[in-house]
């Protein structure tokens, strides 16, 4: 039966589920810290903060290009440099394409559809 009065070992019994629910849910595997953005939008906090790294190399490169298109290898080759891995760029490049934030006005070569 449920009691009127909590007691010390039932905030104890609160934390820790709420820790372990963290730790199955709200857990970076990348930087082994509890991130909330994880349980709120499915992803990292870490992870977004990349996408948003290569997008914003996107649009420089789009920028440095007078507003033309990029070649979609040179985006790649530019953030592999930058530290970061070539699936990782390939993926968030064909999410941003699936999503209507890239298009492909020719093969091989991405452009920003809003800047």
């Amino acid at each position: 039966a449920l009691s009127s009065v909590v007691t010390e070992k039932d905030a104890e019994a609160a934390i820790e589920l709420m820790l372990f629910m963290l730790r199955k849910v709200g857990m970076d595997v990348k930087t082994q810290a509890f991130d909330i953005d994880i349980i709120m939008t499915g992803q990292p906090k870490s992870k977004r903060d990349r996408i948003l790294k290569i997008i914003d190399l996107i649009t420089e490169m789009i920028k440095e290009n007078n507003n033309e298109p990029i070649r979609k290898e040179d985006v790649i080759q530019r953030a592999t440099t930058l530290g970061f891995e070539r699936s990782f760029v390939e993926k968030v490049i064909e999410r941003l394409q699936d999503s209507g934030e890239l298009i492909e006005p020719k093969p091989g070569y991405i452009l920003k559809t809003i800047m």
